[in-house]
């Protein structure tokens, strides 16, 4: 895994805290040693911050304890975080539809398209290990819906 140059850590404060406890984990001593990344190189690929690239920074990735494929989840990268020779992802998950749409995709087994909500999650950090690749996400005119394609080659 390749990283790149380091940006200022956020603004934010709520952000800085939820990435310390989420790193932390028990040890105090990590907490002091965060450096914010635009890009990160896991192989092969490239995946930035929004702000950096909007199309490197949507991403599908695997949830803790993943089994199959229904443990994937698709978001979009706020923050790549640096602890010692760790990094992690601060991202927002694109919520799923509501329970009343239906997906018109689903029934097609060969296209990887599938709809969810253009709403997103609060942030949510994960290790960058969990990423799987990077999806492309077409907004639904006149709707608060997106479709989203997986662009993996697995």
């Amino acid at each position: 895994m390749e990283v790149d140059q380091d940006l200022p850590e956020p603004n934010d404060m709520n952000v800085s805290k939820l990435i310390r406890r989420a790193i932390r984990k028990g040890d105090s001593k990590v907490s002091s040693s965060l450096s914010f990344r635009k890009r990160v190189r896991i192989n092969g690929a490239v995946f930035s911050v929004k702000e950096t690239h909007l199309g490197n920074s949507i991403v599908e990735f695997y949830l803790p304890g993943a089994r199959n494929a229904a443990d994937i989840e698709v978001g979009v990268i706020e923050y790549l975080v640096n602890v010692g020779n760790l990094t992690f992802v601060v991202l927002r998950k694109h919520l799923p539809v509501t329970d009343d749409t239906t997906d018109p995709f689903s029934k097609y087994i060969d296209f990887p398209g599938k709809l969810y909500s253009a709403q997103m999650s609060e942030f949510e950090v994960i290790e960058a290990t969990r990423l799987k690749s990077h999806v492309v996400r077409f907004p639904i005119p006149d709707s608060s819906n997106v479709v989203i394609v997986s662009l993996s080659r697995y």
